[in-house]
Parts: structure tokens; sequence; C-alpha cells
């Protein structure tokens, strides 16, 4: 049985990021930094932070079900050909991995897509997850594609609703 899901596209020619700046500066004016695996050096303790993150925001999924094993995971999300460190970008708080925005970059569809974007309860409602897609956004247009791609779980609603807010429609 498959999962119902909205599967969601950005023109990345006419997305304008001014509007959702404020965010992210506030999010920089809070202390956050925002970083890539890369930058941070795509090393097995920084997997491993990643993959708890990873594993605490997706557990808010509807009908997510068991989360991957840590191997599992480094292998469907890290170190396929089209996973880039340069494209999993982290926000830290006083060290502590508070968000992430993980993309894909895929050249033979021409195309990035938006893997996960998450931010840790305590920090979320606060803009972070737009300051983190507006990054990953930026990633997606240094890889010269015309679109940044998507899918979600159809009933969680928050993440649809902030992607249609930055103008995802659907794909």
């Amino acid at each position: 049985m498959t999962r119902p899901s909205v599967k969601l596209k950005l023109d990345l020619s006419t997305f304008d990021e001014t509007v959702f700046l404020p965010l992210l500066e506030q999010a920089l004016r809070d202390g956050v930094q925002f970083e890539t695996l890369q930058s941070l050096g795509d090393t097995t303790p920084n997997r491993r932070a990643l993959y708890e993150l990873n594993k605490t925001c997706s557990a808010d999924i509807p009908g997510r079900g068991t989360f991957y094993e840590f191997d599992a995971y480094v292998a469907e999300r890290v170190t396929r050909p089209a996973d880039d460190p340069a494209g999993i970008i982290v926000a830290l708080h006083d060290g502590r991995w508070i968000g992430m925005a993980a993309s894909s970059y895929w050249p033979d569809r021409g195309i990035v897509f938006a893997e996960m974007t998450g931010v840790v309860r305590e920090w979320r409602r606060r803009g972070l997850a737009v300051a983190l897609k507006i990054l990953a956004i930026r990633y997606a247009k240094s890889k010269d594609v015309g679109h940044i791609y998507t899918v979600h779980h159809a009933t969680n609603e928050a993440p649809i609703a902030l992607n249609r807010r930055l103008g995802f429609v659907d794909a």
C-alpha cells in the first residue's frame, strides 16, 4: 500500500528570497550558525550527529514508521552519488545541532530534491525552517537547475504549508 503524498516543485527562476530574509537574519541574531556537512567535515561523528538530528525531527512525520538504522541512513541519505555534503545544511546553536535541510542533486535529471527539512521542537515557530529552506534553495540555484522538488506525506500539513508559502506548487 502506498502512502498518500503531495509532490511539490519550486521554479527557481522566479523565486524571490527577499521577503523571507528577515527570518534568516533573525536566526543569525539569535546566535544560530549555518554550516554544511562539507564545511563541518563529512566525518563519522558528524554523520552520526546528522543522523540523530534527522531521526529526532522525523519522529513527527505522519506515517513515518521506524527510522533507518545508522548504516542504512548513511547509505540512503549521505553517500549516494546524488548526495552532496554541500547540500546538507545544519543549523547549530551553542554547538548543538538544532535544524537541517538536506538536498540531493540529480544532474542527469537536472533537478535538486529537498530530502528533509527539520527543526527540533524547542526551536520551532521561530522561522528557522524557512531560513534553512532559503539556504537549500540557494544550494539548488548554485547547481543551475530549473526546479527544486519535494514530497510530503499528505497529512504532514506544516511542511506542506511552509513550502507553499515559499512558492512551491503541485508537481
